[in-house]
């Protein structure tokens, strides 16, 4: 399908499929400096169902089997993981979590804004403050490939 065709569609029917994530990156807001978020390589899937469900997985590249309680919590924070059911306005595409590895998410509403173009996909957060250094305010950057 080329991008003129995906114009005709409904801004859901755009993201529908399976997206592999090539990068994923953190902007200060300050500053403007880019850093890859886990690591150079982090591995991720997302899917978005015809009838709304999205699921996301995402871990840090060069994990290894953790094999103490010390190294299974640092895998925890190495990974992002969240399902729900999704609403797309616009560029905005809202995802109401019913499941995550971080159970602070359930419930709330994951809102990113989206660019779509051909077979690549940008995600990218609100501003807000960072997970490691919550002095500091910052986004994500995602960007994905259409595999399916």
């Amino acid at each position: 399908m080329q991008e003129t065709d995906y114009l005709a569609l409904k801004p859901i029917d755009q993201l529908v499929g399976t997206w592999r994530l090539l990068s994923f990156e953190t902007e200060s807001q300050d500053t403007g400096e880019r850093r890859p978020f886990f690591g150079p390589a982090p591995r991720g899937r997302l899917v978005v169902l015809p009838d709304g469900m999205l699921f996301v997985i995402i871990t840090a590249g060069g994990r290894q089997a953790p094999k103490s309680a010390e190294e299974r919590a640092g895998a925890f924070g190495s990974m992002v993981a969240y399902s729900g059911r999704i609403t797309v306005t616009g560029d905005q595409l809202n995802t109401l979590v019913d499941i995550a590895w971080n159970e602070g998410w359930v419930g709330t509403a994951q809102c990113r804004t989206f660019h779509h173009s051909g077979s690549r996909l940008e995600l990218v957060t609100a501003w807000a403050p960072s997970p490691l250094a919550p002095e500091r305010i910052g986004r994500g950057i995602l960007e994905w490939e259409r595999e399916a």
